[in-house]
């Protein structure tokens, strides 16, 4: 069944990248189904991310198990942001902060911003003449992902180096929140067994040279508060403040990138599976005043998707097919930003707590592929939605392995299954470095 699963999920890969030959150049997707362009590079950085990663498949399941639960949560936070620094700057220790110093991201338009005032930034940013005008990037999310980086550029955090460790060390952070909400839907072992799995993912290779990476993180801390609230023994003050503040944070997840609505699903499936309808109210009361606030400002959010949606159309997506890529290129893009983890794991993981974040967020996936918004580069646009679909890996260390230790934390000894899906998730990774050179 190991061998079948991970064989289909070459596959898929393979003939979405076969199947996509003809095409590819008008597509601007040399690399199809990933962005980027073929370029083989076996230097001294790649060979010690892949050294740094074997050390870390040795290790992280022992130390994920046998540390206190905060010391645990806090490294592997660490080790995810030295596993994507290792892995981002195998080619050179400038690639890590290439990604947000692109011409077409969203630093590009802080010049932009100074000259007009954000006020008027805000105000005017629905319009698509006006949205035309801003880096492709820009164009293609709300006001809240340009804003975000004016910000840390008012603060003096403004410099290629400085925003990309920010937004790193803040994008490693989603690790522990989806460890945490794990933890509460399917106990400490799970979550526990997931954390190797969330901190060596391939998605890493994108993770670390994007803006997406602080989306990331938002949308998880969102699903986590909001999952801790629907806790039997939370007090009804502590529930409201945690939905509240769940809500708070999808709302801000939504202002800076249009898709992270479509994490939603995984918060819903636990608030439904617990009939926590309580908690509805604060919720959705904290979104929309983060929503209602930005309309003061002169943003409302469906006329900003509108247009940039009527941009969307305007560009290169024009000439992408959309046959190939809801069927073949965006499912193959998103498996190899999981590695073949998630495909063992569909196949053997049988546990419904993990299936029910792990179910929600392939069901995320699903609704993100049909809506048809995103032809190609899901890869880097589909990360928040990655480490859900990763829960379901927790499940394959206890595959012919032994049981809990002490205090209900897992054995040391993981089944030889779970290494294998951990060691592949690691090739896959260094095996895209050393092959591609992506945009991001």
């Amino acid at each position: 069944m190991v061998a079948a699963s991970v064989g289909l999920w070459a596959l898929l890969v393979a003939v979405a990248w076969r199947v996509a030959l003809p095409d590819r150049l008008e597509w601007k997707l040399s690399a199809a189904p990933i962005g980027g362009m073929f370029d083989r590079d076996l230097s001294s950085g790649v060979v010690r991310a892949a050294l740094v990663g074997a050390v870390l498949v040795a290790v992280l399941p022992r130390f994920a198990a046998r540390a206190p639960w905060a010391p645990m949560l806090l490294g592997a936070v660490v080790l995810t942001v030295v596993w994507g620094t290792f892995l981002a700057g195998s080619r050179g220790p400038d690639r890590i902060e290439q990604g947000l110093d692109h011409p077409h991201d969203y630093p590009a338009a802080i010049p932009m911003v100074d000259a007009v005032g954000v006020r008027t930034f805000v105000a005017t940013f629905d319009e698509e003449a006006t949205l035309s005008t801003y880096p492709v990037h820009v164009q293609g999310h709300p006001v809240g992902a340009t804003l975000a980086f004016v910000g840390l550029d008012r603060i003096g955090l403004g410099g290629p180096l400085a925003r990309a460790v920010v937004v790193d060390v803040v994008g490693a952070t989603a690790v522990a929140a989806v460890a945490i909400a794990v933890r509460e839907v399917a106990g400490e072992r799970a979550a526990r067994r997931a954390v190797p799995f969330l901190v060596l993912a391939p998605s890493a290779v994108w993770m670390f040279t994007s803006g997406d990476a602080l989306f990331t993180a938002v949308a998880a801390w969102s699903v986590a508060a909001l999952v801790l609230a629907t806790r039997a023994d939370a007090s009804p003050r502590a529930a409201g403040a945690l939905a509240l503040l769940g809500g708070v944070l999808a709302g801000v997840g939504a202002m800076l990138s249009y898709g992270l609505v479509l994490v939603g699903p995984v918060a819903v499936a636990v608030v439904v599976r617990r009939r926590a309808w309580r908690l509805v109210p604060w919720a959705v009361a904290g979104g929309a005043s983060v929503l209602g606030a930005a309309a003061l400002a002169g943003f409302w959010w469906f006329s900003g998707l509108q247009a940039t949606h009527a941009r969307y159309l305007h560009g290169v997506s024009s000439v992408r097919s959309g046959t190939y890529f809801a069927l073949l290129g965006n499912p193959a893009a998103f498996a190899l930003a999981c590695g073949p983890a998630v495909a063992i794991a569909i196949a053997l993981v049988r546990d419904r707590r993990l299936w029910l974040l792990g179910g929600a967020g392939l069901a995320a996936v699903a609704l993100a592929d049909l809506s048809g918004l995103s032809k190609a580069e899901v890869e880097r646009i589909w990360l928040p939605f990655v480490p859900w679909a990763l829960v379901l890996a927790a499940g394959l260390p206890q595959i012919d392995a032994g049981g809990a230790g002490a205090n209900g934390r897992v054995a040391a000894r993981w089944s030889w299954v779970g290494h294998l899906a951990l060691a592949l998730g690691v090739f896959t990774a260094v095996a895209i470095e050393a092959t591609v050179l992506t945009p991001w």
